[in-house]
């Protein structure tokens, strides 16, 4: 008998996870994509190389839960989440994985430096004109009964001049880019730091209220902690 092909093995894994009838095959199936053997069999598809460039959200593996499509939780085991290659790295012994995009809704973890649990989702974000962008990582820095803050966090490629660098640093240089938003619903809101008059056409019919609140606070949308504090007011509203 002929030995399936790892893009083979990866598309039915993929298949059963997403459409399996049972919690039983689901968790047979994810046990196996994360196990020895599958590693083996995918060969590259689900192994780090280590040649390859990264930029990680956090250097550190920290400890967290995996959200996955089909509903179920993957606890205790150690993430890292590659922002170069928007890909979710998740530890097991000795053995480090991919999570592949697909399977997965958002992630959380036990932040290495505060210990404060932060939480990660995956959102299509759309362009002004309604093109679809893709999925984006955003942090969620405030989930109310109806509206949340997210920080969208990608990476941000400057170039620099041949003046500032030595023989040795390339002229590409990675840094992180954050920005703001307000999901309502199915509804991602992009709240600019220096647009508030167009910030407060998201709150609809509560424009006018927010804008008294903050007036009357002495808040600013470019201050994240004042930011979350406006979201929260109008959450309180809905």
């Amino acid at each position: 008998m002929s030995t399936l092909s790892s893009s083979v093995i990866k598309a039915l894994l993929l298949c059963l996870l997403i459409f399996a009838s049972s919690p039983e095959a689901e968790a047979a199936a994810m046990q196996y994509l994360l196990s020895d053997a599958a590693a083996e069999q995918m060969e590259g598809l689900t192994k780090e190389s280590d040649d390859e460039q990264r930029f990680y959200l956090d250097k550190q593996w920290n400890p967290g839960k995996v959200y996955l499509v089909n509903g179920e939780v993957l606890e205790n085991f150690l993430l890292k989440f590659d922002l170069r290659n928007l890909r979710l790295e998740i530890k097991h012994g000795n053995e480090i994985s991919i999570c592949h995009d697909r399977l997965y809704t958002g992630f959380e973890w036990a932040d290495s430096e505060t210990g404060e649990v932060v939480r990660y989702v995956k959102r299509v974000q759309y362009d002004e004109r309604g093109q679809r962008l893709g999925n984006k990582l955003f942090e969620v820095r405030f989930a109310g009964t109806e509206a949340q803050l997210l920080k969208r966090i990608e990476l941000e490629v400057r170039t620099r001049s041949q003046v500032e660098l030595s023989p040795y640093e390339s002229a590409k240089e990675l840094s992180r880019k954050e920005s703001y938003f307000m999901l309502r619903g199915e509804e991602l809101f992009c709240l600019h730091p220096r647009k508030a008059k167009r910030n407060y056409e998201h709150f609809g019919a509560f424009g006018r209220q927010v804008r008294s609140y903050v007036e009357d606070k002495q808040l600013e949308f470019d201050n994240p902690a004042e930011l979350q504090q406006i979201i929260r007011y109008y959450d309180s509203l809905l």
